[in-house]
């Protein structure tokens, strides 16, 4: 049945969405001629931001995967879900090559650290424990600020969510050990504002091996289970000097590999989209 029909009938001229960024939820009326570009765009202009390239509005399919809504179709024509609102999902599908130089606006810079932080945290980004014992003062410091020595009490960051999983796994220690740890980093973070704490833990995050990399599992002729590694990148290109970049990532999970990016051909003074695929066995 036509998702017209199923929910707003033959008259409607609009139908309801609920947009879910990392840090907020937004809803519209949309038209139902409308196309992902006009619902993209509305989004943007809701949250301030202008650095829209970066972004995308991912949604769940009728075989239950995750896909990009395409920007030049109508909305309605794509295999959207069919529940009144229709579900969003507002996230970097690019990442910069160097956050401190690229991202520009603090709104997009606070959303490249929400769903980097998260990715560290769900364990989709490989963390080593030290480096993640540092980007959690990190993240402690855009929350709450400068610490305070006279009115802190252990215990305050019980009920945060600091660490990936398999690092507190692999050592044997308290909670309350793990704290002091954090704390001792967080301590040494005095004086730096939320947006400088964001930028530093994007700048240790951007290192890591799977940053920028979307896993999706596959099957090949033999029936085996595999993960594609797709790396997306924004380049900027400056005809300035004739300069080219060229990117070397160490893709890391089931097997090591190098991968060499050459980028040549673009436009002046336009962000282009850069496109690497990393096969590797599941786990």
């Amino acid at each position: 049945m036509p998702l017209r029909k199923l929910f707003w009938g033959r008259s409607s001229k609009s139908f309801p969405v609920k947009i879910v960024t990392l840090d907020a939820e937004l809803e519209f009326s949309l038209p139902w001629r409308a196309s992902g570009r006009e619902l993209f765009e509305l989004v943007s202009r809701t949250i301030g931001l202008r650095e829209t390239w970066y972004f995308g509005l991912q949604y769940e399919d009728s075989k239950n995967n995750f896909a990009w809504l395409k920007m030049e179709k109508k909305v309605q024509d794509q295999d959207i879900p069919r529940r009144s609102p229709v579900p969003f999902i507002f996230l970097a599908k690019f990442y910069p090559e160097d956050v401190s130089e690229e991202l520009v606006q603090e709104v997009t810079q606070h959303l490249f650290f929400l769903q980097v932080k998260q990715s560290i945290l769900s364990m989709d980004i490989y963390c080593p424990p030290e480096m993640s014992v540092l980007l959690a003062s990190y993240a402690v410091q855009a929350k709450f600020g400068d610490y305070d020595p006279v009115s802190y009490q252990s215990g305050a960051l019980a009920m945060e969510e600091l660490l990936p999983r398999r690092v507190i796994n692999q050592y044997q220690m308290t909670p309350e050990m793990w704290e002091e740890r954090i704390r001792i980093w967080y301590a040494d973070h005095q004086g730096m504002t939320r947006d400088e704490a964001e930028m530093e833990y994007l700048k240790i995050a951007q290192d890591l091996g799977m940053y920028g990399v979307n896993y999706f599992n596959i099957t090949n002729k033999k029936q085996t289970e595999l993960w594609l590694g797709e790396e997306l990148w924004v380049l900027w290109w400056s005809h300035g000097f004739g300069s080219q970049r060229i990117r070397v990532r160490e893709q890391t999970g089931a097997q090591d590999q190098l991968s060499v990016v050459r980028d040549s051909q673009h436009q002046c003074g336009r962000p282009q989209i850069h496109h690497s695929t990393d096969r590797q066995n599941g786990t």
